[in-house]
């Protein structure tokens, strides 16, 4: 199966209701093809975005964490600062490769 398969397959032919992308070229297209109807697809690379009207059923927005301005952005790490702190949120793994 190829990647849209695989994700229709695993969604029962829903497709994904969010899409953080940060691909480009045909691998936008198959992205926003496995987004649900009416689903969320947010652009975070910036490098090939698209038009929101030529999309389809899917609400499209290229996402640009400068738009929420330096005060907000500081609320935000701070509460994330919080969560961590609390426990409610872990580091994710991380694991590396001697690429020599």
């Amino acid at each position: 199966l190829g990647f849209e398969e695989k994700f229709r397959e695993v969604t029962g032919g829903a497709g994904m209701d969010v899409v953080l992308n940060a691909l480009a070229g045909d691998f936008v297209d198959a992205s926003l093809r496995v987004t649900a109807p009416g689903g969320r697809f947010l652009e975070m690379g910036k490098t090939d975005i698209r038009d929101p009207h030529t999309v389809g059923d899917v609400r499209y927005r290229a996402f640009d964490l400068g738009e929420a301005g330096p005060d907000r952005t500081g609320e935000m790490l701070s509460e994330l600062l919080g969560l961590f702190a609390e426990g409610a949120l872990r580091p994710l793994p991380v694991r590396a490769w001697d690429v020599r």
